[in-house]
């Protein structure tokens, strides 16, 4: 979260640095061994709300969510309106399987307060919990609450708010969001979510205008060849548009490690044959993006254009 927007939930965490600084210098950095750490801490002064959080916090580096869920339960025990364990908690549980159960714990903390920008760290998580089971409407509720509540959102957030809104059907929304998510920030990612968003929109002469200076100062230019090829295929320049994934095809074949691919080049590169008409391969690369960890939002796409979801256009 940027420094300058710190709810009381927060605050009541930097009293915790000095012994964590301690602990990451002395663990080196190991999350076992500041497990360790923390809990002798406990063990001489007794438990408190904050080691308990941290060191639950601990326990999901290790992807131990049996510990840190009774570490966490045990933190709100001591401090019932702690809202960043109670969001820890409900990401724990729907990490866990229990996704009602996770939602009950967001609810129950946003009832129990009334100040709007303490309740961001409960929204963000139940937006991601209702996203996960398919409530885009309700996510997206939550995402717009969170991005109004904080004066300086952070760029994963409007990130979080343009896939939901492609998900809805509404990708102009999501290219208005992210592009003043990227004037607000400057992130890169987001300016390139907003361009992906303003082609699935059909804007393709304002995203070839942030297009081609791309492609001029990129040294890997494939993602911005496949975005051009998009929009060349939009405006009705097939050729063109074919040139360009043929040659993002062949970059991302002298990129790929076969013994260890990387999930975002397969999903383009599956995009680039699915848009040429090779759908068997598009689903090679899909199934492969899958086995290496792919998640849904990355995916999407490529899903959309090989499933029931009818492409913005497609090459005959």
């Amino acid at each position: 979260m940027p420094g300058a927007w710190r709810p009381a939930a927060v605050v009541s965490t930097m009293l915790l640095l000095a012994i964590l600084a301690a602990a990451r210098a002395q663990a080196h950095d190991s999350p076992e061994h500041v497990v360790e750490f923390l809990t002798a801490r406990m063990k001489e002064r007794g438990k408190t709300a904050e080691l308990l959080w941290r060191r639950a916090t601990e326990h999901r580096a290790l992807n131990n969510l049996a510990a840190a869920n009774t570490d966490l339960r045990e933190a709100i025990a001591l401090q019932p309106g702690y809202i960043l364990a109670q969001a820890d908690l409900a990401r724990v549980e729907w990490q866990q399987g229990k996704v009602d159960r996770a939602l009950e714990t967001l609810n129950r903390g946003m009832a129990a307060t009334s100040d709007i920008a303490a309740r961001v760290p409960l929204e963000l998580v139940r937006a991601e919990v209702r996203r996960s089971r398919g409530d885009f409407a309700g996510a997206l509720a939550d995402m717009e609450q969170a991005i109004a509540a904080c004066p300086e959102p952070d760029p994963e957030w409007y990130l979080l708010r343009g896939q939901i809104q492609l998900r809805l059907g509404e990708p102009a929304a999501a290219a208005t969001g992210l592009q003043q998510g990227f004037v607000l920030t400057g992130s890169a990612v987001l300016e390139a979510d907003w361009i992906d968003a303003l082609l699935d929109a059909g804007q393709a002469r304002t995203a070839v205008g942030r297009i081609e200076p791309q492609l001029a100062e990129s040294r890997c230019q494939s993602s911005w060849l496949l975005r051009r090829a998009r929009a060349r295929l939009l405006l009705g320049e097939t050729t063109s548009a074919r040139g360009d994934l043929h040659a993002a095809i062949t970059e991302i074949n002298e990129r790929l490690n076969a013994d260890h691919p990387e999930p975002a080049l397969l999903l383009d590169r599956g995009y680039a044959q699915a848009l040429l008409g090779d759908l068997e391969s598009a689903r090679r690369d899909l199934n492969t993006a899958l086995k290496a960890g792919a998640d849904e939002p990355a995916r999407w796409r490529l899903e959309g254009i090989l499933g029931a979801t009818k492409p913005n256009v497609h090459p005959r």
